[in-house]
């Protein structure tokens, strides 16, 4: 990692540019609906398609760095992310009314 790790609110749009990479890697023919979106299933089986966008804060930047290293955050960061969305998207079926932006905030990770 060159230079200093930024401790200001940053704003990412997840799937990364790493995970797409990562995607295509694994799966030559994967369409582009589902190399640019996170994909989750609902109750009764219907595939949805997300953008997760996340701000964050580093509040220790020593402590991430030695505990994540300066190439592993942002990584890390959507790693925990993406879990969440999974849960909520198989809870509910397409017929019913999702509460879309109702997800409660993250407490904040502490390595």
């Amino acid at each position: 990692m060159r230079g200093f790790l930024n401790t200001n609110v940053q704003q990412v749009v997840f799937p990364s540019e790493y995970e797409k990479k990562r995607r295509h890697r694994s799966d030559q023919n994967i369409s582009a609906d589902e190399l640019n979106h996170y994909v989750f299933m609902t109750k009764d089986c219907l595939k949805i398609g997300m953008k997760l966008l996340v701000a964050y804060r580093i509040k220790d930047s020593h402590k991430a760095l030695s505990q994540l290293g300066g190439n592993n955050i942002v990584n890390t960061i959507e790693n925990l992310v993406s879990v969440k969305p999974r849960f909520c998207a198989s809870a509910f079926s397409a017929s019913e009314n999702v509460p879309i932006f109702d997800f409660a905030p993250f407490a904040p990770f502490a390595p």
